[in-house]
């Protein structure tokens, strides 16, 4: 109903507005936003501070805040807002809002995209006001981080900034470590410029070194696991060697060199086939000879590995 009313009314001269604390949903917010859209609107101040804000896609919120040229002061803090995309969509365009206060909400980490975009079209050179941005105590990880460093360092567009706090989130120190080293004043642009690079440098080396260990890990892992198999491929008994065990127990007629030719030159000459011994003896050679090859073969397996 206040929306309504201030949308209604040309004549109002209502230039804070402030709800904290009380039931407003996304809906309410999104109407709001609307009638500061209006060019008869002098809102300059827009207080929702906890309340029950779920997201900001209700309304046009991007077109709204891109069109108001009164609204200074939004502060939706302590809402359950997770994405701020289209509000950030309509700060670039907007020329009047100095302070956004989004501290306590759920902003997730892939929603802070918009902000890395800041300078990157050349057909918007105005830049935007803003120089309060606090976003401490959300879900923005090293994704968010790095968008506000890549937005950071288009110096024209966001000259006006002064602070941007995200402490208290889910980024990597270094990376907030390089936001606050671009926020700070006593020392010039291109200094802190460098420092924040050498910051974000340093962190995609950490990135790196991190998943190569990790990498290696997993090969040592994998090694390990084959030089396993590989030891209970030696020390098990294959087929072959258990027939050659078996085979081994012959006669005694088989293991003499004189005995064994005459033997079977006889059996050959009566039955026309060799003696059964004979037959054992050169599977005994076959097997001796494939099982000394697999054995050459597994611990050929366990050197490669080792090595």
């Amino acid at each position: 109903f206040v929306a309504e009313a201030l949308s209604k009314n040309k004549r109002s001269r209502v230039t804070r507005f402030s709800a904290a604390y009380n039931l407003i949903d996304h809906v309410g917010f999104g109407a709001l936003l609307e009638v500061c859209g209006k060019p008869h609107c002098k809102l300059k101040m827009i207080d929702l501070q906890n309340n029950r804000i779920s997201r900001c896609s209700s309304g046009s919120v991007t077109q709204s805040i891109g069109r108001t040229t009164s609204l200074e002061i939004l502060n939706i803090a302590q809402n359950r807002v997770a994405d701020i995309t289209e509000i950030g969509m309509g700060m670039y365009l907007n020329k009047s809002i100095k302070e956004l206060i989004c501290y306590e909400n759920n902003i997730a980490d892939d929603s802070m995209f918009w902000f890395s975009m800041w300078g990157k079209d050349k057909s918007n050179l105005h830049g935007t006001k803003l120089h309060n941005l606090d976003l401490r105590n959300n879900k923005l990880g090293d994704r968010a981080a790095t968008h506000l460093v890549m937005g950071l360092r288009h110096r024209k567009f966001n000259r006006t900034l002064k602070r941007l706090d995200i402490s208290d989130n889910l980024a990597d120190p270094l990376l907030v470590e390089a936001v606050s080293v671009f926020m700070d004043p006593n020392r010039p642009y291109k200094y802190n410029k460098m420092q924040a690079e050498k910051l974000v440098k340093q962190k995609r080396s950490e990135d790196k070194k991190y998943w190569k260990e990790r990498d290696w890990e997993a090969l040592q892992k994998k090694r390990k696991e084959a030089l396993d198999e590989a030891v209970r491929r030696l020390n098990s008994r294959t087929d072959d060697e258990v027939e050659l065990d078996m085979i081994v127990g012959a006669t005694l007629a088989s293991r003499i060199p004189i005995v064994r030719n005459i033997a079977a030159f006889s059996n050959q000459m009566r039955f026309g086939v060799k003696p059964n011994w004979q037959l054992q003896a050169e599977l005994i050679q076959q097997q001796k000879q494939r099982a000394a090859l697999d054995i050459a073969f597994r611990k050929s397996l366990i050197k490669g590995i080792k090595n």
